[in-house]
């Protein structure tokens, strides 16, 4: 789904931050936090897609656990549509918890041990539709046949073991295990990061597919910018636990406005060999999300700094493009130029 066209809520994370204790010593004191995500505000329509794009490091895998409910948020609030309107889910329990369960669904980055290796892998999406209360066998092999030809994966596979598949088919019967539920919600972590770039295609693809059928909405996770861009409507950076920008993916090389944003971009190999763009390097590294630094997090990488970057943090703010999906946080009056992608 591409466009500025308003699209429903399904679900919304407000001011969310998720810190993990640091203990030392003998009396195992607590010494500090990591701070993996740090205040993240962001909303997820019906059928949309959205991309959170960001380097190793920077909370995006975090994030997805929490708002799949596999991690508890530190702060924050969590509103889900239930059937009748945004709710907050923070503190679910009971039933309304496993009612969230089965309409959020996550795939992880490694299919190998998302699957147990003494399982067929038939019996393991069997399983999963008996806990969400598909208690007739029938109807089960019914809906795994129906899941599996929307991947692309014969049936009678099925009754081999994990070590049996190529790493492209076990994540397409990740994919199937979690589409069998029929979720409202995919969280998507690093699903082709580790396969060849024709696999890669052929599980976009077949998530884009299954999209338009089924509507469902879609969080990527991916640090490959033009995955995250083939894919979603929307892209969220993230840098050090927070989002630097928002925009519309589909200008997202034209109009990106963020200095790491562009970064990101820069590093992007074209396969035209008589295309350059100048190459933006960061200077320095990461800071430690233990001990980050004050004001903006990435004054101490950015090319652009000025003395308000060091002190006061920005905010997310309306870009200069007049475009209602594009947000930075950036202390910058105007934008950096961005350099064209040029031929010689």
């Amino acid at each position: 789904m591409t466009g500025t066209e308003a699209i429903a809520s399904l679900y919304r994370a407000s001011k969310l931050t998720k810190y993990f204790p640091v203990r030392r010593g003998v009396l195992r004191r607590h010494v500090g936090d990591v701070k993996a995500v740090d205040g993240v505000d962001l909303e997820i329509g019906r059928g949309e897609t959205v991309a959170v794009l960001g380097e190793s490091g920077c909370g995006k895998t975090t994030l997805g656990r929490v708002l799949a409910r596999l991690e508890r948020p530190t702060s924050g609030v969590l509103e889900y549509d239930l059937g009748q309107g945004l709710e907050d889910v923070t503190r679910t329990s009971g039933s309304d918890e496993f009612a969230f369960r089965q309409r959020v669904q996550m795939i992880f980055q490694d299919p190998y041990t998302s699957f147990n290796p003494r399982q067929r892998v038939g019996d393991a999406i069997a399983e999963l539709l008996s806990v969400h209360g598909m208690d007739s066998s029938e109807q089960r092999a019914d809906r795994i046949t129906e899941v599996c030809e929307m991947v692309n994966i014969r049936p009678e596979y099925l009754q081999r073991y994990p070590h049996e598949f190529s790493g492209g088919q076990r994540q397409r019967l990740s994919i199937a295990r979690g589409l069998s539920v029929r979720p409202e919600l995919i969280v998507a972590d690093e699903i082709v990061s580790a396969l060849d770039v024709s696999i890669q295609a052929q599980v976009v693809n077949i998530l884009r597919t299954v999209q338009g059928e089924t509507r469902v909405s879609i969080l990527f996770i991916s640090h490959d910018v033009g995955v995250a861009q083939y894919i979603s409507r929307r892209t969220m950076v993230m840098y050090l636990g927070k989002v630097v920008e928002v925009l519309n993916s589909a200008t997202l090389h034209e109009r990106a406005e963020h200095p790491y944003t562009q970064a990101l971009i820069s590093a992007v190999p074209t396969m035209d060999e008589t295309a350059r763009r100048e190459r933006i390097v960061l200077r320095g590294d990461v800071p430690s999300p233990i001990n980050k630094p004050s004001g903006c997090p990435f004054h101490t990488r950015c090319s652009y700094v000025m003395e308000v970057c060091r002190v006061e943090e920005p905010l997310l703010r309306a870009a200069r493009d007049a475009d209602h999906l594009h947000q930075v946080a950036c202390h910058l009056p105007e934008p950096p130029a961005m350099s064209p992608l040029r031929r010689q």
